[in-house]
């Protein structure tokens, strides 16, 4: 589906409570990802830094959303 198709389908008000809900879920992962990388081991463990890897990983995409959405908002009423 084209995002066009979308916007007839649900209406504008609609797209931005979406919006609006998948940014509050980023927010909370990204949360979650800051906690995962504040953890310490108590002794030297691979497993640890593995996920702290995959941590940096995941955060680029929710870190990056917000700018590329902003360009939606003021068309959405947002």
């Amino acid at each position: 589906m084209h995002f066009t198709d979308v916007f007839r389908s649900e209406g504008i008000r609609r797209i931005a409570v979406r919006i609006l809900e998948l940014l509050r879920k980023l927010e909370s992962l990204n949360h979650a990802l800051c906690h995962l990388d504040k953890l310490q081991a108590q002794s030297p463990s691979t497993n640890l830094e593995s996920i702290k890897d995959a941590t940096l990983s995941c955060r680029r995409p929710p870190e990056q959303f917000p700018a590329k959405a902003k360009k939606y908002e003021e068309s959405l009423g947002v």
